[in-house]
């Protein structure tokens, strides 16, 4: 009997193991670009944009209305209100609430498919970059990009960390770097993880508006 449930557990192992390769695989690929045709042309990648905005939004609210609120994981009040209160005013402006931003996209997927993916983009004087992964690292479970920003002369370096197995589990996820000076980068992401809707944009608050 102790061999049957040693075998047993062993084969939960095993497979969970397994389910656990797949999703980290799935979120590698889709992050480094591999296996993803253009959903949309290029001229509409502001309409991907709103709409995977849209889906967020939605997400949130029915979260909330249902009181799954575990379901959702947002880190800053920052993205909080821009998954909330924000409206795409055309190719590269935003409104968040009494606050207009300019803001450049980095990468998009929506559905699963690629939209829009680069290593660097600009906004109003400032730039970002997604720097090489050190290949001579092997890394488990967590898949990390590091990027620069550059504004005037000054850069700021920081690291986000792709969790494909934490994403997984919620229906809205978000990551929040305040790099400086009411300057943001944002990752959202957006269930189911076998589809998944995400995007990283970089934010620059235009001059004139609240603090």
């Amino acid at each position: 009997m102790k061999k049957t449930y040693s075998y047993l557990s062993i084969s939960i192992i095993i497979i969970v193991a397994i389910l656990i390769g797949i999703i980290v695989l799935h979120y590698d690929a889709l992050r480094s670009k591999k296996g993803s045709n253009s959903a949309y042309p290029i001229s509409n990648v502001t309409n991907a944009f709103k709409a995977l905005l849209l889906k967020a939004k939605n997400n949130y609210i029915k979260a909330i209305t249902n009181n799954k609120s575990w379901s959702i994981s947002i880190d800053s009040k920052f993205a909080k209100e821009l998954v909330t209160n924000a409206t795409v005013l055309g190719k590269n402006r935003l409104q968040v609430g009494n606050n207009t931003y300019s803001y450049a996209i980095l990468s998009l997927f929506y559905n699963g498919l690629k939209v829009y993916n680069a290593s660097n983009a600009s906004v109003d004087g400032v730039s970002i970059t997604l720097l090489p992964r050190n290949k001579s690292i092997t890394y488990t479970g967590c898949q990390p990009s590091t990027y620069r920003v550059a504004v005037g002369h000054n850069n700021y370096t920081f690291t986000f960390f792709f969790c494909g197995p934490a994403i997984s589990s919620y229906s809205l996820y978000t990551i929040t770097e305040n790099v400086t000076n009411s300057i943001y980068f944002i990752e959202i992401d957006v269930e189911p993880w076998s589809n998944l809707s995400t995007v990283d944009f970089l934010l620059v608050k235009e001059p004139g508006n609240h603090s």
